[in-house]
């Protein structure tokens, strides 16, 4: 902070902190009380910043996929869907989940893991990605299932957002695993 009094005919100096919580051209006024006749109340000027920040989303089929969201839809490929574990006829289901850095600097995602009590049932690829600013990556969830039932996982996305507490970018999917055998075409349904 400047000294609270300025001797006639000296100078002072102060330096004005910029620290951006988000990216984009912020503006502010620097305001300076003082008594002289020449300019009281206040010495005011213009300072302008801007902040470099990546800016992580998700969206899954075209629609987002809000940071923490424990929402299981179809809508935004959240609900991986049901594979098949029979032997004769196993499927694995997968989605595809689009990254985008809305931010000025470039998006590093150091790791992509899972977590839950069915991480094992998922798999995710890329596990890393750098994303350039204003520009879009895709991650695929794999539902793989070696035992049936409903199985829940998180996605885990690390990166360098340092906004909205957005690193760890998390959302919750989910998948059903069942058994059964297709039918051959034109057979009678059992």
């Amino acid at each position: 902070a400047p000294p609270a009094t300025i001797a006639a005919g000296a100078s002072a100096t102060f330096e004005v902190t910029f620290s951006p919580t988000t990216h984009g051209v912020r503006d502010a006024i620097v305001r300076i009380a003082n008594n002289s006749d020449n300019i009281n109340p206040s010495f005011d000027f213009n300072v302008r910043g801007t902040g470099n920040n990546a800016e992580i989303g998700v969206t899954g089929n075209g629609n987002a996929v809000s940071n923490g969201s424990t929402i299981i839809s179809p809508t935004n490929n959240t609900l991986i869907g049901t594979a098949n574990l029979n032997p004769a006829n196993p499927t694995t289901i997968s989605k595809d989940f689009v990254i985008t850095n809305s931010g000025n600097v470039t998006l590093n995602i150091s790791a992509i893991t899972l977590s839950g009590a069915d991480a094992s049932q998922f798999s995710v690829t890329p596990s890393t990605a750098t994303i350039s600013a204003g520009s879009t990556g895709t991650i695929t969830v794999t539902f793989a299932p070696t035992s049936s039932g409903v199985k829940n996982a998180i996605i885990n996305i690390a990166n360098n957002d340092l906004t909205d507490n957005e690193n760890p970018y998390t959302f919750a999917v989910q998948g059903n695993a069942v058994s059964f055998i297709a039918c051959a075409p034109g057979d009678p349904i059992i």
